[in-house]
């Protein structure tokens, strides 16, 4: 949308706000009244604040990295496979010499396994590539928030022009 299209609808907005029995009277809303009903209702302020909103998790994330990583993994399984029975006795140390019969290693009773294993993980150095992902992130949160606030300044300015635009109409 070109600018004049935006100001026109602002104009259009603003004199519908306008009593238009008294043209030489004081407006209904002040200045003030305009500005904060433009910046109460405008999608685009949504939208700039999504995206400082957005960039504040970047930089969060990208500080995950400095942090250890736990990951903890659970299997459960269950069979009668003769070499699966036999190794899986020797893994548990339950293995007895009643399983050496030779009935016992050719058809073994179903025998279950549950293992947990945890590992962690922790970045010592990576030739500051976590440093320089902060700070890009860093630059992005900022990059956003300067682009919220320019967000809000066009929508006041042109909630001014348009009350400027008002006035001078009823003049």
């Amino acid at each position: 949308m070109g600018r004049r299209f935006l100001f026109g609808r602002w104009i259009v907005l603003l004199a519908g706000l306008f009593p238009l029995s008294g043209l030489g009277q004081q407006p209904s809303l002040t200045l003030h009244d305009v500005i904060e009903r433009a910046l109460g209702h405008n999608p685009q302020i949504a939208i700039a604040e999504a995206d400082v909103r957005s960039a504040e998790a970047g930089t969060s994330l990208a500080h995950a990295a400095l942090w250890p990583h736990l990951t903890a993994a659970e299997d459960v399984s269950r069979g009668n496979d003769p070499v699966y029975a036999f190794g899986t006795k020797l893994r548990q140390q339950r293995f007895t010499t009643s399983d050496f019969a030779l009935n016992s290693l050719n058809r073994p009773a179903p025998i279950g396994n549950f293992a947990t294993r945890l590992s962690g993980q922790w970045m010592l150095f990576n030739g500051f590539a976590t440093q320089r992902q902060i700070q890009a992130a860093r630059l992005g949160s900022s990059e956003a928030t300067s682009m919220s606030a320019a967000v809000r300044q066009g929508i006041v300015f042109e909630a001014v022009q348009a009350y400027q635009a008002v006035l001078y109409a009823q003049r």
